[in-house]
């Protein structure tokens, strides 16, 4: 999830610095880095915590925060009017593949956990 706001300003980002920040992806892109910073920080809390329905609310909150960045990038919050624009071409396909692996990974966790002996 680290790589979500990482790459929002590097190789995924938008466009290139020279462009002016008033188009409509430029708050789209610093919506989807925040947000994933702060599921980033939601997630790493999981690994200090040793309580299973802790860790398993934080798993589904996990899955909550990735569908929820899933759907930012041209559903909840408008990008270009161009589809080929960079946002369109990398940073949605690329917002879009990380949240579902981070899904994933959590409804991994939730089975796993739920299948764990019991405390």
């Amino acid at each position: 999830m680290i790589s979500v706001p990482i790459s929002g300003y590097s190789s995924g980002q938008i466009c290139s610095p020279a462009q002016t920040n008033s188009m409509h992806c430029h708050s789209t892109q610093d919506t989807v880095i925040l947000c994933a910073v702060i599921l980033s920080a939601v997630l790493l809390f999981h690994a200090f915590l040793h309580q299973r329905i802790l860790r398993m609310i934080l798993n589904v909150i996990g899955v909550a925060g990735a569908v929820s960045i899933f759907l930012i990038p041209g559903n909840l919050m408008p990008m270009c009017m161009m589809h080929t624009m960079r946002c369109y071409t990398l940073f949605q396909p690329f917002v879009r593949i990380m949240t579902v692996l981070i899904c994933l990974v959590s409804i991994v966790n939730i089975i796993r956990l739920c299948k764990g002996k019991k405390e």
